[in-house]
């Protein structure tokens, strides 16, 4: 790769690891480098005469560069927009030259896609792997979708935002898009609101060689995968990995719902439950409980036992 790409790359995954520590992230570089700017704006303003534009164009560069950086680039605003994500896809892409992006190892943000949050469908779809490679060497970490709700909250919340109101808006958005659209399209529905499955399976056939659930992988890791259905390739390449973006919450997930948001939750993500066979009540939490407990007659992927550790 060439220089401007490799920093492309080192650049994304930075602002990646600050937006996993901060929804709105006051404590960066790009902050670091509006107060420089700041600092010597304000010295030419008062020491020089007369004043230059200098001071007036770098008050307002700083301004625009503080805001974009710390509010609008960031999950709860860009990402939770469809104009503001379709925008951000094509201007990496097209304006900047694939700055943050390499297709050929599927890391970043290209025109299509979050490569790292892609379906195997679509992955598939665009030539970054062949079905059999898929099939063969992929594998996927699911989690319990009651737990996963609750990260997706602490990522994307805006200020002030409820857990409750947090899932009444990523209810409308998983209708109005994923169940009345159909699209998966990264341009279409943000990745977040998409059920497990569907980076898993392909007209409700596993396609994800080996399948591991998040709950399971700290003793899998410490067992080194002992008895496990796991292909050796894949124990490898998850043997060592630190769970580095882990972020800390003042309360257990279990107690951020409501009867309210306990159903829609299970409501959007019926078919993970059923798939994946979570359990479809909250330890802990007797006072919640599902009208019927009927898993809505979805049937069961009868290849997924053997291939979900």
């Amino acid at each position: 790769m060439d220089f401007y790409h490799r920093f492309g790359l080192i650049y994304y995954y930075y602002r990646y690891r600050l937006l996993e520590t901060q929804n709105f992230p006051v404590l960066s570089f790009e902050n670091l480098w509006v107060l420089f700017q700041f600092i010597v704006a304000t010295f030419l303003y008062f020491f020089l005469v007369p004043v230059p534009a200098a001071p007036y164009i770098m008050w307002a560069t700083g301004s625009v560069t503080f805001i974009f950086s710390t509010f609008i680039w960031t999950a709860p605003v860009t990402m939770r927009n469809n104009t503001c994500r379709r925008a951000l896809m094509y201007f990496q892409y097209y304006i900047l030259c694939k700055f943050g992006c390499e297709d050929t190892w599927m890391v970043g943000t290209n025109n299509v896609a979050y490569l790292f949050h892609i379906t195997g469908m679509r992955a598939i779809k665009y030539g970054y792997v062949t079905k059999e490679d898929l099939e063969t060497k992929s594998f996927s970490i699911i989690r319990n979708p009651y737990s996963r709700a609750v990260s997706m909250y602490e990522y994307n919340k805006r200020p002030c935002e409820s857990f409750d109101a947090f899932i009444d808006d990523f209810y409308m958005e998983f209708f109005k898009n994923y169940i009345e659209k159909g699209s998966t399209e990264c341009r279409d529905i943000y990745c977040h609101v998409l059920p497990m499955y569907e980076y898993t399976h392909i007209d409700g056939k596993q396609t994800v060689a080996c399948i591991i659930k998040q709950e399971k992988l700290k003793h899998l890791l410490a067992t080194e995968f002992e008895g496990a259905q796991v292909p050796p390739d894949i124990a490898n390449a998850l043997t060592g990995i630190p769970h580095a973006n882990k972020r800390s919450r003042q309360k257990p997930w279990q107690d951020y719902y409501s009867q309210k948001s306990f159903e829609k939750v299970h409501e959007m993500y019926a078919k993970d439950f059923e798939i994946f066979d979570y359990p479809l009540t909250i330890a802990g939490r007797p006072d919640l409980a599902l009208k019927g407990t009927a898993r809505n007659g979805i049937q069961q992927v009868p290849s997924l036992e053997m291939n979900v550790v």
